[in-house]
């Protein structure tokens, strides 16, 4: 049997993607994990890989945009195999939604977002109804990882894809004040997409402050004003020392309906088939390779590497240059020191700290210390 290709969620913000070019024809054979064609935002271009082995379909034509979960192709088991019949939802026109298309709230989305919920096939169960929060919950899967329970990933490339007519510009609100923040400002200085609109510190004594021409305009609590006022788009934490404030701070913001967004510098390296989450803060020179699995809310320093087909979950922080092999699993709020190497393969459990200098050579299990590198562990209270 075959399998249909929705356009898919490329980002929290954007509802819509367009069908830049088929990369095979109509009817060609495609296999597992290869390219078909490529989708893009105003934020990336990405491409879409084929789930199954089989014949594609061509559904819909390049240079038109649709609404995320719209049937653009089907992949056939056979070359005889007869295509579905779908009830597609019209593409947008001049970006305006047509009012045939599926409603729910924007908590609803962001819900639907991390609990890993399809509003399309939602919507469609519930013709008529205006999907709210309870109704997400009501079919979210049980999922008993938290990484994989908090995280709704979405394929990014290596770069941001800008245009010169584009106008619009995500504004981005800015949580803490010190060294975090300067490096959001530099790598923001260099991407025409998003712009700093304030930052917010806890400190009173940076209140109505500047930095780098940004001012501190009040303390975390004033995010949620500023929200209600509409004067922000997007958050994004700066908070690495205490991985138990960071997640306090993604948490409080997300559950109440505020999102956070990915701040990546424009020459650090996210190769193709990469998985991202939200709230992700990776700083220059750190190369993501192609299948790799990021949750939320993670910090890469400077010239962090993680290679082919990782699995990082959410809340961790990597200090400069740590570097992880292939297929390495870590799980969430672990936190890496400077100079980390992890060998290829290891396990990283929940809530471990691995010092700096040290090469895990080892499964770590969660809740561990590790200070040297003959990788002794010490079990810490969770």
């Amino acid at each position: 049997m075959g399998m249909i290709i929705k356009m898919p969620l490329l980002n929290i913000n954007d509802e819509s993607a367009t069908l830049v070019r088929w990369l095979h024809s109509d009817g060609a054979r495609v296999s597992q994990n290869e390219p078909i064609c490529v989708v893009e935002t105003t934020k990336s271009a990405v491409d879409i890989c084929a789930e199954i082995d089989g014949f594609l379909r061509q559904l819909a034509p390049v240079g038109s945009t649709y609404i995320t979960g719209y049937a653009i192709g089907f992949i056939a088991s056979s070359i005889d195999e007869l295509v579905p019949n779908f009830e597609h939802i019209e593409p947008y026109s001049n970006n305006i939604v047509e009012s045939t298309s599926p409603k729910w709230t924007k908590k609803a989305q962001i819900l639907a977002n991390r609990l890993g919920v399809d509003l399309i096939a939602l919507a469609a169960a519930h013709p008529g109804v205006l999907i709210g929060e309870e109704l997400v919950k009501s079919v979210a899967p049980s999922i008993e990882s938290e990484s994989l329970r908090a995280v709704n990933l979405t394929a990014v490339t290596h770069l941001p894809i800008t245009h010169a007519n584009d106008t619009h510009q995500e504004r981005v609100l800015i949580l803490g004040g010190s060294g975090g923040a300067a490096l959001v400002l530099d790598i923001l200085s260099d991407v025409l997409t998003q712009q700093a609109i304030g930052i917010l510190d806890n400190n009173p004594k940076l209140f109505n402050t500047t930095l780098m021409g940004v001012p501190v305009i009040g303390g975390f609590d004033l995010a949620i004003q500023l929200w209600q006022e509409k004067k922000f788009d997007t958050l994004i934490s700066t908070v690495v020392k205490d991985i138990a404030d960071r997640v306090s701070i993604f948490e409080r913001f997300t559950q109440i309906g505020i999102p956070f967004t990915n701040i990546i510098a424009a020459n650090a390296n996210v190769r193709r088939d990469c998985r991202m989450g939200t709230g992700n803060l990776i700083v220059h020179g750190s190369y993501i390779a192609t299948g790799v699995t990021l949750g939320n809310n993670n910090f890469l320093a400077a010239g962090t590497y993680i290679e082919h087909h990782s699995i990082i979950g959410s809340h961790c922080t990597f200090g400069p240059r740590t570097s992880l092999s292939g297929r390495v699993k870590v799980a969430d709020r672990v936190k890496f020191g400077t100079h980390v190497a992890v060998e290829p393969f290891i396990e990283i459990g929940t809530e471990s700290v691995i010092a700096s200098g040290v090469v895990l050579t080892s499964h770590i299990p969660s809740y561990s210390i590790v200070k040297n590198a003959s990788n002794s562990v010490i079990r810490h209270a969770r």
